[in-house]
């Protein structure tokens, strides 16, 4: 009777480990497949990139993320481009957050490429702390420790300009940009909130 018993069990062990296999994938593939429905919102011709609860929402144009990401244009002395976006809180509690170029190309040089980022929520309020700051040549953060309540959206405004110097400006005639924003949890301002209250 033994003898007869052990199959059994061997087949029932067997069979739990493939539906526990089984359950494990299915979970898996859920996730991702959430993942990247979130990730990649194209229906409202807003465009989202996700950061835990906070969303960078590109707010100025529908054609899709692979177009609305980057940053450019065909500057002459003087010129500029306005990039405008939302940054939602979907949490239940407040955070902050950083704002930064996610990707850089820049050949511009003599700082003449410089931008300002204004909060325009309720005013325009320039944030960033001199109103021509030079565009980086890397990766690199435009502000740091930005605060946004829970449920909450505020909408920002970057505006990239080429300076128009006096003297002949030859030298950036060729001159090309790329830019793509990005955001990310600050954590270190995040670390001072007391979240008790």
């Amino acid at each position: 009777m033994e003898d007869k018993e052990k199959p059994i069990q061997k087949q029932h062990n067997i069979l739990i480990i493939i539906l526990t296999l089984i359950l494990c994938f299915t979970v898996i593939a859920i996730t991702y497949a959430y993942i990247e429905y979130t990730g990649n919102n194209y229906n409202t011709g807003n465009v989202n990139m996700s950061v835990g609860e906070l969303s960078l929402v590109y707010t100025d144009c529908a054609d899709g993320y692979d177009h609305c990401k980057d940053i450019s244009a065909s500057l002459k002395p003087g010129d500029s481009v306005v990039k405008t976006f939302k940054v939602q809180n979907d949490g239940s509690a407040g955070a902050y957050f950083l704002v930064k170029f996610a990707s850089v190309t820049n050949t511009f040089i003599n700082n003449e490429l410089v931008y300002t980022l204004e909060d325009i929520t309720d005013t325009s309020n320039i944030i960033t702390e001199k109103t021509t700051t030079p565009v980086p040549t890397s990766v690199d953060v435009i502000k740091s420790g930005l605060y946004i309540a829970k449920n909450t959206t505020k909408s920002y405004r970057l505006t990239i300009t080429f300076i128009n110097q006096v003297t002949d400006q030859g030298y950036n005639a060729e001159a090309e940009f790329l830019l793509t924003l990005g955001i990310e949890s600050d954590d270190d301002a995040n670390a001072l909130i007391d979240y008790t209250e």
